[in-house]
């Protein structure tokens, strides 16, 4: 019986440390993946508001970002895409430090288009139009909370 025991803790030790080592990998993978972004030196606020659908059935809506978001169907997606087209986490706006600036990764099947054109990953400007689907949001930078005197 005593054998019987030790036998099960050492077991349920080894499950133990190759749950933390999966945790810890996945962390290590979601950091790189994810080191690009940080929040913004100067704290600008951006917004990206939808623009319209082709349908024209939703009003227009800010989403104010400090350091990235998802786009997609899913509920946990800052920006919800209500289209059949959109992929559960379809794409991810991004701040890059070492350009500093907003960037726009796809991460789906039916693609993401910016102004018209079709992108994997691209640097966000000013005015420029995402379109997922249906749903079309432009991008803008409102000037930051600081530099307006808010703060």
């Amino acid at each position: 019986m005593e054998y019987l025991l030790f036998a099960l803790r050492i077991v349920l030790a080894v499950a133990l440390y190759a749950f933390l080592g999966v945790v810890l990998l996945y962390l290590v993978r979601e950091s790189r993946a994810g080191g690009e972004t940080s929040t913004p030196m100067s704290a600008t606020l951006t917004e990206i508001s939808v623009v319209a659908t082709d349908k024209g059935t939703r009003p227009a809506r800010t989403y104010t970002l400090i350091s990235g978001a998802w786009m997609g169907r899913d509920p946990n997606c800052l920006i919800r895409v209500n289209d059949t087209f959109a992929s559960a986490q379809h794409a991810r706006i991004v701040w890059v430090s070492q350009s500093a600036a907003w960037w726009i990764e796809d991460k789906s099947r039916n693609g993401t288009l910016l102004n018209g054109e079709r992108i994997t990953r691209a640097m966000l400007k000013p005015d420029d139009v995402i379109r997922i689907g249906d749903a079309a949001y432009r991008f803008g930078v409102s000037p930051s909370k600081t530099e307006s005197g808010l703060a």
